[in-house]
């Protein structure tokens, strides 16, 4: 019998660490990041250069820790892919047997740690940023292990908008001076509706290991077509309301050109390529990162 280890020769261990810190879902968090600097008033001045240099440190240990816990709480899913298709073993380190349960685990808890700690220096104790981070540290663990596990029982995709819609933007404008804007639950509540529409294309690319591990995401427990086309419209919805925050004197028509990216999104959409749908979404959360910025 063929093992794994022979499909897949083992790699130096910086390699499988380097896989499982997935470098390239970083920009995942360039929007959250953003409205939260837009809920702060984009303090990017001089004065403000200990709280950008704060939210660096934060967001390094924050992006490793959301990565390792779903490694951690996907790895049964992620054994059931690796041994169904042996070629994802490459994308799998930990579930391949590449690296041990117990270093991920100890890299886990020590970047979970990292963030509150960072927290409560900033604020020099418990405050309001430290009571965020410790909110969002619980939404991790909440979505993938027990005794809630809510991205195998429901709601996973509930709790990802919460995390990276609501709470991630609240955490960045708390490590300044705060939010600074009125409207603040309005831009907040279309961060919830594009982390919703984020977590619901995530789940399109391994619909069938989701099935077989048992995962009730929602493009398993609908059909990916009926998910798409959820996540496709909540975007539409976010991506208006937040140009039209954004530029307040800018006319109705003038939001066309803008909002013009939808148009592969869907036809990607008619033809299932849900793949190149992902991109398409991962565009136009850039084009609001940008609407944002000039605002």
């Amino acid at each position: 019998m063929t093992t794994l280890t022979q499909i897949q020769p083992v790699k130096p261990s910086w390699r499988a660490w380097w896989i499982s810190a997935r470098p390239a879902a970083f920009p995942k968090l360039l929007f959250p990041v953003g409205l939260g600097l837009h809920l702060a008033g984009w303090p990017l001045q001089a004065q403000h250069a200990g709280g950008l240099l704060a939210l660096g440190a934060f967001l390094l240990p924050a992006h490793l820790a959301i990565v390792l816990c779903n490694d951690l709480a996907d790895r049964r899913a992620d054994g059931l892919e690796v041994h169904g298709n042996p070629a994802a073993a490459a994308r799998r380190p930990l579930a391949a047997g590449r690296l041990g349960h117990r270093s991920v685990l100890v890299v886990a808890v020590l970047s979970l740690l990292a963030c509150l700690l960072l927290a409560l220096w900033q604020e020099g104790g418990i405050g309001p940023l430290s009571v965020l981070v410790l909110a969002a540290e619980v939404c991790v663990l909440a979505y993938g292990f027990a005794p809630f596990a809510f991205n195998y029982r429901g709601g996973g995709e509930v709790l990802e908008a919460l995390g990276t819609g609501v709470l991630l933007p609240l955490i960045v404008a708390g490590h300044f001076h705060g939010v600074l804007l009125d409207h603040t639950a309005w831009l907040l509540c279309c961060g919830f509706l594009l982390g919703a529409s984020s977590a619901l294309g995530s789940g399109l690319s391994h619909i069938d290991a989701d099935r077989r591990s048992g995962k009730k995401t929602l493009a398993v427990l609908w059909s990916p077509v009926e998910a798409a086309r959820l996540s496709l419209l909540l975007l539409l919805v976010a991506a208006g309301a937040l140009l039209w925050h954004s530029w307040p004197g800018m006319p109705p028509l003038a939001a066309l050109p803008a909002l013009a990216l939808f148009l592969p999104a869907t036809a990607a959409l008619r033809t299932q390529a849900f793949a190149r749908y992902k991109k398409w979404q991962k565009g136009i959360l850039l084009l609001l990162w940008l609407a944002l910025w000039s605002a």
